[in-house]
This record gives structure tokens, C-alpha cells and sequence, in this order.
């Protein structure tokens, strides 16, 4: 019989996958670094602005839109004043969902936006629209930092919210971080403190940079590091009270997730379907395809010995159970919320943080 989602809503064959894929990440790092070069090349061989460029210029400061007083407001969603507290908000939303190891990507790859804008405006000396017309102080125009800043930060919001999650939110995310990013560079048009140049060449930078950073998430990490060395299984069912995990006692004792590590000539998915049997005693339908992908840590000092081990993470519809082969593995049924406490139990986050990320992922 089909199997159905954790929330018995639809077939778990087809969910789709919602991790980083490294291929559409390099391909689309690569095109936004040439229009990043392309418009740097133009703003260095042309010095000021060209015919077009001051033609849209003047087009987006004169229009009835440019009186309303919001593009003040809206260009400060591309300021350090509120992107600082969004990448606050965001590590912590990370580390709550078991994704502490990608808190610090955000922030670093904003610094490094800054520093690459601060060098091409010492190599680019082009002066502002207020400038050339009298009407404003001097200072560097090439690249708009804040077009840069926003598309980095809301695209690695974007690109970071995305692995685990249904198409249908996926979607909505990537529309809400692209309108932020748009607007942003709209404003800095309007309120004419850049040429439309600057800003696209902003946009470009941000993206390529948040591109490049978001391959250093798992699941994109995972899709380079070729066969997998282990699987994971989430198994579910749909309870009286609602979706419920099957977790079993490790070796310390601790609650955790069926799993281990992938044999010789076995496929990820053959592996986490043999644990579920071995560890847990479940039997039922397999989705083909990673729901997610985790970085198990085994020891504290696994991340610096390079020993962490990416990892695909199945979802199990169970429609029975027996006997693990294994024993004292005590396979328990449990709801969602109480699944993840328990997950976390005598755990510090770097033990936990892997499982309650499987777990969560499963239940999105």
C-alpha cells in the first residue's frame, strides 16, 4: 500500500527533496560573479554613467512614486541597522532547529560582502547621482552596498530555510528574500544615491557571495562528498494523537534514531531500511529519496579532525513491528515534541543537534 506523510496527507514517494544542490549553487555562483565582472568592467571603461543609465535614473526619481516617504523605510532592509538583528533572529532560529554548525555562515559571508565592496570602490571611482548634479556630497557609488548586503543576507536566509522543507514553502520563502532584495535596490534608485549599474552589480556580488557560502551547508556538502558513508531512518506513523517517531536506546543508553553505517555495495537508502530492521524492528515503505541530510559528529573533536560525516537522512512509513535483531534497543514510540526532548536528553548540542535536526526535518 502507498505509504502515507508523517501528517497523512499525501504519498511520502512524493515528497521532494528540499536540499542544497551543489551543481545549481556553482552554476548559479558562476553566472552572478560574470554579471559582476561584466558590470565591472563597463563602470571601469566608462568611468561615469552612460546614456541608458541616466536615462532610467532620472526615470525612477522623477516618477509619482519617488515622493512617498516608504523608500526611506524600505531602503534600510539593506542597512547593517536591521540586517544585524535579522542575522541575530536567524542563528538563533538555526541553532533552535539543531543547526548550530550553520549559525555563523550568514555573518561571515555579509563581512566578506563588506570588505569585496569597500576594495572595488577603491579600484571604481564613480561618483554618485546627487554628486554629478550638485545636489549631494561625494563618495563612492560602485557597488551599492546596500544591494549587496541585502542580497546576501536574505539570499542565505533563502538558500538556508530551504533543505527539509515542501516545495509550496520553499516557493513562498524564495519570493518573500527575492521581493526584499528587489526593493532594496529599487530605493537606492529612487532616493538617487546610485546608478542603476551599482545596483545590479550589488545584487551580483551578494548573490555570487551567498551562493559560494551555502555550499558550505550539509546538504550541499553532501551532494559532493559522492556514496555516503552512513543513513539515518526516521520511522513514523500517524497516532491517535498525531505524527510519532520510533526512537531506540544507543549504546550510551540515550534515546537516538535507527542508523548506522552504509556496507560494502549497499545504497544509503538499503542501509537505513536494514537499520530500521535491525535497531527498531520496523517495517514498512521507504521514500527513495533523503527527506535531509545531517552532519553526524560521533566526538567533540570529529569537526576539527575533519571526521564529520555528512549524512542522508530516509523517511519509513512503518506498517508493522517486531523484535530488533538488536537488543536492549527498546524501540519506543513518540509524539513529535516529546521525540525531539528526548533526543536532546543528556546530550550536549553538538550529540543532539544532528538528531534533532533528522527529526525535525522529517516532521516539516
Amino acid at each position: 500500500m502507498p505509504a502515507k506523510s508523517i501528517h497523512g496527507r499525501r504519498p511520502i514517494g512524493q515528497r521532494s527533496e528540499r536540499a542544497l544542490d551543489a551543481t545549481g549553487l556553482t552554476v548559479r555562483a558562476s553566472v552572478a560573479t560574470l554579471v559582476f565582472l561584466g558590470s565591472s568592467w563597463v563602470a571601469i571603461a566608462d568611468g561615469g554613467p552612460v546614456g541608458l543609465e541616466r536615462q532610467l535614473s532620472t526615470w525612477a526619481r522623477t516618477g509619482s512614486w519617488a515622493s512617498s516617504e516608504v523608500w526611506g523605510i524600505v531602503t534600510l532592509l539593506g542597512s547593517l541597522w536591521v540586517l544585524g538583528p535579522v542575522l541575530l533572529v536567524f542563528a538563533s532560529w538555526l541553532i533552535r532547529r539543531g543547526q548550530a554548525h550553520l549559525a555563523w555562515l550568514p555573518a561571515v559571508a555579509l563581512a566578506a560582502t563588506y570588505v569585496l565592496v569597500g576594495a572595488m570602490r577603491m579600484v571604481v571611482e564613480r561618483a554618485r547621482p546627487l554628486t554629478v548634479d550638485g545636489a549631494g556630497p561625494n563618495g563612492g557609488s560602485f557597488p551599492s552596498s546596500q544591494a549587496a548586503q541585502a542580497a546576501v543576507v536574505w539570499g542565505m536566509v533563502v538558500l538556508l530555510s530551504m533543505p527539509g522543507r515542501s516545495r509550496r514553502t520553499s516557493t513562498i520563502v524564495a519570493i518573500a528574500g527575492a521581493s526584499f532584495v528587489l526593493v532594496v535596490g529599487a530605493s537606492r534608485l529612487v532616493l538617487a544615491v546610485h546608478w542603476p549599474l551599482d545596483v545590479v552589480s550589488g545584487w551580483a556580488l551578494g548573490a555570487a557571495v551567498a551562493c559560494l557560502f551555502a555550499l558550505r551547508a550539509p546538504a550541499s556538502a553532501a551532494v559532493r562528498a559522492g556514496a555516503p558513508l552512513r543513513a539515518v531512518a526516521c520511522c513514523h506513523r500517524l497516532g491517535a494523537a498525531g505524527p510519532e517517531l520510533l526512537l531506540v536506546r544507543g549504546r550510551s543508553g540515550r534515546w537516538t534514531l535507527p542508523g548506522g553505517r552504509v556496507e560494502p555495495g549497499e545504497s544509503a537508502a538499503s542501509a537505513a531500511e536494514r537499520e530500521a530492521r535491525e535497531e527498531a524492528g520496523a517495517e514498512g515503505t521507504l521514500a527513495p529519496d533523503p527527506v535531509t541530510w545531517v552532519r553526524v559528529r560521533k566526538r567533540p573533536a570529529d569537526t576539527l579532525r575533519g571526521a564529520v560525516t555528512n549524512t542522508p537522512v530516509f523517511m519509513l512509513a512503518v506498517d508493522a513491528t517486531t523484535a530488533p535483531e538488536e537488543r536492549d534497543r527498546e524501540p519506543t514510540w513518540r509524539p513529535m515534541k516529546e521525540a525531539e526532548r528526548a533526543l536532546r536528553d543528556g546530550r550536549p548540542a553538538w550529540s543532539s543537534g544532528w538528531r534533532v535536526e533528522a527529526a525535525r526535518a522529517a516532521a516539516a
